[in-house]
């Protein structure tokens, strides 16, 4: 199926700082910190990185964000794989057990797709100025070029990522105790409303108690603290004259 371009206005200027700075660059993150996820990236040939990185992130991205294909077309393609020469192409076009009318499909939906990805190349070219062929790759994720390349956590330390491990939360059986700062779009769609509702639950109230004398045996609660300061606040102080002043006042005039 050809991939639809969506119509941009070439008289405006559109800054590449958008992919920089969205929030599917947490989700790089979080699926950089985990190297389970990809662990067979580096057995793989280099012109084959790019396509399993981004085979497994959008698998994983899928739990935690779902693309809307109009509205998000430029932040779909911008994390996607866009190697235009890939190794994939040359088993397309022989070898095998297939038939010939299989062969020729293959390499049909082949051709179609390089021709979408040049389609593509050109429309960030053309309305982000972002490099993108054989030669060169400007996209950036967490900070780094061609992150499919090496991925490791160690990335998230040099530009101070690892936060991201330690604020999400993933287990769908709510077994694990809750991190102390939990980011609520770290955790599964399945789970979110659930986990994040639970968080707060969990979260010690504390009350405010203004004053407190050694014979108090309970804190004050927080209704009863708020009432206490409210009323203090109404008491004005008062000046007591005492007869003997007065009389003395009352002499001088």
């Amino acid at each position: 199926m050809a991939t639809t371009i969506p119509f941009f206005d070439r008289r405006q200027t559109f800054s590449n700082e958008i992919f920089k700075n969205c929030n599917i660059q947490t989700y790089v993150a979080l699926f950089i910190s985990n190297p389970d996820l990809y662990k067979e990236i580096h057995t793989l040939h280099d012109t084959d990185k790019q396509s399993y990185f981004f085979k497994k992130f959008r698998l994983f991205l899928l739990k935690y964000h779902h693309f809307n294909i109009e509205r998000d077309f430029d932040m779909m393609n911008y994390f996607n794989d866009l190697q235009l020469q890939k190794k994939g192409s040359v088993s397309v076009c022989g070898g095998g057990d297939f038939s010939r009318n299989a062969k020729k499909n293959a390499r049909k939906n082949y051709n179609k797709s390089v021709e979408n990805d040049i389609k593509i190349i050109d429309y960030f070219q053309q309305k982000y100025k972002i490099t993108i062929n054989s030669e060169l790759d400007e996209r950036e994720f967490i900070g780094h070029r061609y992150i499919w390349k090496n991925p490791s956590p160690k990335l998230l330390e040099k530009d101070k990522w690892e936060w991201v491990a330690e604020q999400s939360y993933d287990d769908l059986l709510l077994n694990l105790p809750f991190p102390k700062i939990l980011d609520k779009y770290l955790v599964p769609l399945e789970i979110r409303n659930k986990v994040y509702q639970k968080w707060k639950n969990s979260k010690p109230r504390i009350a405010v108690t203004l004053t407190k004398s050694e014979s108090d045996d309970e804190p004050e609660t927080e209704p009863e603290a708020e009432h206490k300061l409210k009323n203090e606040k109404q008491e004005v102080p008062q000046l007591l004259i005492s007869d003997e002043l007065m009389k003395e006042i009352d002499d001088l005039f």
